[in-house]
């Protein structure tokens, strides 16, 4: 909620600080106000969500506001001069880790569950949470176990688990978990088509699975939910230091980087149902902002500026956008420089650019099967959904062996090219 508030509230364009010429973020002149104004103790927090930053791990020096002369200010000092001020930065930055933050023995306890399925011969990909932390090194919560199979092989793996191990197959899940924010669909629908293309299945004992670093719950979903093939080992890849050397465990799948952001990407655009449902794309721009900090970056800085302003993806993304499909490689870029289009617009260019790679490469283009058809926060209100103007769509390409972003118009705004912006 802060993060909305700040983007689609303070700043009215998504954007909410400034690049100073020294490099430092300032929070943008509509933020003044509102940080004079909230609690002094609460400064420091809304500060740094302003201009994107989070403190972990070691302590930090705290930003505070000044005025000098007039003018607003930021100032970081050091609250407690008992620290040692080696330690002591500015930003979080990210926190990196060069293997799993998941200690061997919680990875043993999270991966009971899809280590059932390599044993029943169900092929699987770990989702989620246990794939970003495990594989991915990102230093997040474990929270419920996602599992992708294919469709057919959906209700053989829940009683595969089922049998194995503590857990039962649920009809309901009563947990707010998955459902939608009352605020923007009044009727709270669960974020996928429960009982269809995901089953639910709960430990027998949730306490004592929380007890023991076990899912407590878990979901198994059809694959095609997540726009990703079970079976297709190009896509996925194994643990690289596995807990065990027991088969079961080392042979236990999960998406590649690669195929990490082309299943995000794919799935915000063509949801499991057709309407937009707030909590369920909040997850899955999250993933995709660990998976760009954290395995990306590795560092926290995820773009550079060059001489002229512009904002160019570091070095370790250019490989990443080679990769992922040519369709979601404009909505790849926006994330790795922080420019946003809206969902409207994102899937006209989506689908556009899909059309002509198709008829490029000869082959046969199949209109996606899954659309968002309504946005429930404007049907509840009988109000019309908004309406953006398009803009020019980033490409990649070599010149003289230097990678480039460019930008051009869509064929479909040929005509008003001339009037096309970049954000």
């Amino acid at each position: 909620m802060m993060s909305n508030l700040s983007f689609y509230t303070v700043s009215d364009k998504g954007v909410t600080y400034n690049i100073a010429e020294d490099g430092e973020r300032l929070p943008i002149d509509v933020c003044w106000p509102i940080l004079e104004q909230v609690k002094e103790e609460n400064h420091p927090r809304l500060i740094r969500n302003l201009i994107g930053r989070q403190p972990k791990f070691a302590p930090r020096l705290t930003p505070f506001i000044s005025t000098n002369n007039g003018k607003r200010e930021l100032s970081w000092l050091d609250i407690d001069t008992h620290r040692d001020v080696i330690y002591i930065v500015r930003h979080m930055g990210v926190h990196s880790y060069d293997e799993s933050p998941s200690p061997p023995a919680e990875q043993l306890a999270r991966l009971g569950p899809p280590s059932v399925l390599v044993n029943a011969g169900i092929p699987s990909i770990v989702w989620g949470e246990d794939a970003l932390s495990i594989v991915h090194r990102v230093p997040t919560m474990l929270f419920d176990q996602h599992i992708l199979v294919e469709s057919t092989q959906l209700h053989a793996a829940a009683q595969a688990i089922c049998g194995a191990l503590p857990y039962s197959r649920k009809l309901v899940d009563e947990r707010e978990s998955w459902k939608d924010y009352s605020m923007t669909n009044k009727i709270k629908p669960y974020a996928f088509s429960f009982n269809d293309e995901t089953l639910f299945l709960e430990h027998n004992n949730v306490q004592a699975a929380w007890e023991k670093d076990q899912p407590q719950q878990i979901l198994l979903h059809d694959s095609s939910v997540f726009h990703i093939d079970a079976q297709d080992y190009s896509r996925t890849c194994l643990n690289p230091r596995p807990p065990s050397t027991e088969p079961a465990i080392t042979d236990i799948r999960f998406p590649t980087l690669v195929a990490f952001f082309d299943a995000i990407i794919d799935t915000l655009n063509e949801p499991p149902l057709p309407f937009n449902h707030r909590k369920f794309e909040s997850w899955l721009g999250t993933m995709m902002s660990y998976l760009s900090f954290y395995t990306v970056a590795n560092t926290g800085g995820i773009f550079d500026i060059a001489e002229d302003g512009e904002r160019l993806p570091i070095d370790a993304c250019w490989p990443i956008l080679e990769q992922v499909k040519e369709e979601n490689r404009p909505r790849l870029i926006r994330n790795f420089i922080g420019r946003r289009l809206d969902p409207q617009n994102t899937r006209i260019e989506r689908e556009d650019i899909k059309r002509d790679v198709c008829q490029h490469k000869g082959i046969a283009y199949h209109p996606p099967t899954r659309r968002i058809l309504f946005d429930p926060y404007y049907a509840d209100r009988n109000l019309p959904e908004p309406k953006c103007a398009p803009r020019l769509t980033p490409f990649i390409s070599t010149s003289n062996g230097k990678r480039e972003l460019f930008w051009r118009p869509l064929a479909r705004y040929s005509s008003i090219a001339a009037k096309l912006v970049r954000y």
